[in-house]
């Protein structure tokens, strides 16, 4: 394939110098699977890392621009000694955005497109062109750029991005289903896009360009208000369960931090991932995957443990979203995975909802 130009790509998405915010570059060690983020104030300082990199990591970009010390001052409240390397960036602290995005995965296995070129019949739902596309050997991404960075200064405009992203996939969902697939949802400001620059996937990842017109136009925001709006919610209040064969995807996606801050047995499968067990991991992933950014969580969940397998993970983050049983319930992790006694005995919500999934539910949700 062509040589990455990391100048010329990082030109299409941010400005330079990097405001507001820094770039969120994260890297993994294609030898032992070490990770380390990199925060850049500019096109050259990201650049240089990438060409550092490339022939001995995995290399993965921040599709939104980062707050990195309030990433950080956030993950010190869970783990007291972390440090701007160790730590990820996530919806709460992206600053803005020069694009909306979307994944779609793709699988041999499940009611996922078989190939890139199923992948592209999806697009037909929005009658908008990408700008750009990046084709991973399990997934395609679609970019389609802005006419102005979408600055993120307050938590209502914090909202009106996530919400405007749920909407595309939302949208690109419903053609799925028309077609066959269940793809999950993904209106997640925290997205990790993999560059085609790492060891691993020089000659699998493919970028591609899309001219818009003579000027290569850009979107404005108000040229995607044509987009359906998702129905309410079908998640129903916190005591009820999750109705048998309800699909996560038909799901305003939740919250995780709630989740997690309310939740001992979900804190203890992070905080000692790397000797979790099968059946404890996967029902954490019930947990994780159907929240915002749930897939980089997933990949967090799981990156410490001795067996982890990129693509394993994957695929168990997919039937964790499709699980007929929805999220797993209260009563599930107190006793068929035995956390009555060290967690639940002791959790002020145990009784009171269904699942902790409940806790990341936005307030105005309603069945």
């Amino acid at each position: 394939m062509p040589h990455f130009d990391a100048i010329e790509f990082l030109r299409a998405f941010f400005p330079d110098p990097i405001k507001p915010g820094r770039l969120w570059l994260w890297t993994r060690t294609h030898r032992n699977g070490n990770e380390h983020s990199y925060w850049c104030y500019g096109h050259r300082e990201a650049a240089r890392l990438i060409e550092k990199f490339r022939r001995t990591r995995d290399l993965y970009i921040g599709a939104a621009l980062q707050d990195a010390r309030l990433a950080l001052r956030i993950a010190r409240r869970r783990r007291s000694r972390a440090t701007l390397g160790s730590i990820r960036g996530n919806a709460a602290t992206a600053t803005a955005i020069p694009a909306l995005w979307a994944r779609i995965p793709i699988g041999s296995r499940g009611a996922l497109p078989g190939d890139h070129q199923a992948a592209y019949r999806a697009l037909e739902a929005l009658d908008l062109a990408p700008s750009v596309a990046v084709s991973t050997p399990r997934a395609a991404i679609f970019f389609w750029l802005l006419d102005k960075l979408w600055v993120i200064d307050d938590e209502h405009e914090r909202a009106r991005a996530q919400h405007l992203l749920y909407r595309l996939q939302w949208a690109l969902d419903q053609r799925g289903v028309d077609l066959g697939w269940r793809l999950p949802p993904d209106g997640d400001l925290a997205r990790l896009l993999r560059l085609p620059a790492g060891p691993k996937e020089n000659t699998s990842l493919i970028l591609e360009r899309f001219p818009l017109g003579p000027s290569d136009a850009r979107y404005r925001r108000g040229d995607f208000a044509h987009l359906p709006e998702p129905p309410p919610a079908e998640a129903p209040h916190s005591t009820s369960p999750l109705p048998d064969g309800a699909p996560a995807s038909r799901q305003e996606p939740l919250e995780l931090d709630p989740i997690y801050d309310g939740c001992s047995y979900l804190r203890a499968c992070f905080d000692h991932s790397g000797t979790l067990d099968t059946k404890a991991w996967r029902a954490a992933l019930t947990l994780v995957a159907p929240c915002f950014g749930g897939r980089e969580r997933a990949h967090d969940l799981s990156s410490a443990h001795p067996g982890y397998d990129e693509y394993a993970t994957d695929d168990e983050f997919a039937r964790a979203l499709r699980a007929p049983h929805g999220p797993r319930t209260c009563d599930f992790f107190a006793h068929r995975l035995g956390g009555f006694d060290e967690h639940c005995s002791v959790c002020p919500h145990f009784g009171k909802i269904h699942s902790p999934a409940d806790l990341g539910r936005r307030k105005g949700d309603t069945p």
